[in-house]
C-alpha cells in the first residue's frame, strides 16, 4: 500500500507531514542494517510495515471524523494510486501491452495530477519568487545570511526585499 499523505489545511504542516512519512520509509525499506541477517530484518520490516499500515488507519479515522471532505479526497488518492500501481504491475507482467496499459493510465494520472495542473500558475509564482530571492542572494550574499537571520528571529524577511 502506498504512504498515506496526512492533508492539512496548512501548506507546510502537510509537506513536513509528507518529507516524514517519506523519510521514515526510506530508512525503514532501504537502508537495512548490515548487523541483522536477513530473515530477521524480513521479520522487522512486516513488523514496521504492519505498524505503518495500522498508524495509517487510524490516521484515516482521525480525518473521517474531523474533515470527511479531505477524507474522501485521501481515500479517492490511494484508490487512484492502487489501480495507476495494478496497471503498472501488469504491464511490467507482460500481462498488458504498452498500447492499452498507456490508455488506461491517461485518465487516471491525468484525474490524479487534477490539483497539481490546475495549481500551475500558483507553482509558477511561487518558484518565480524563489527564483528573484536567489538571484538576490548570488549578487548579494549578505542578503542571504540577513535573511536566515530573521528567520531564526521569527521576523519577516519579506520586509527586508
Amino acid at each position: 500500500m502506498a504512504p498515506v499523505a496526512i492533508v492539512s489545511r496548512k501548506g507546510n504542516d502537510m509537506k513536513q507531514k509528507i518529507i516524514f512519512i517519506w523519510l521514515t520509509l526510506f530508512f525503514i525499506f532501504l537502508i537495512p542494517s548490515f548487523s541483522q541477517s536477513a530473515p530477521d530484518y524480513e521479520k522487522k520490516r512486516t513488523e514496521v510495515q504492519q505498524q505503518i499500515r495500522e498508524m495509517q488507519k487510524r490516521a484515516l479515522e482521525r480525518i473521517q471524523k474531523t474533515d470527511p471532505k479531505t477524507y474522501r479526497e485521501v481515500v479517492k488518492r490511494n484508490e487512484l494510486s492502487q489501480k495507476i500501481d495494478g496497471i503498472v504491475a501488469s504491464f511490467r507482467r507482460g500481462s498488458v501491452t504498452e498500447g492499452d496499459a498507456r490508455k488506461k493510465l491517461l485518465p487516471l494520472v491525468r484525474e490524479s495530477l487534477g490539483n497539481r495542473i490546475e495549481n500551475l500558475d500558483k507553482e509558477i509564482e511561487r518558484l518565480t519568487k524563489q527564483l528573484d530571492s536567489l538571484k538576490k542572494a548570488k549578487a548579494n550574499p549578505d542578503f542571504l545570511v540577513n535573511q536566515q537571520v530573521n528567520r531564526y528571529l521569527g521576523k519577516d524577511s519579506s520586509a527586508e526585499r
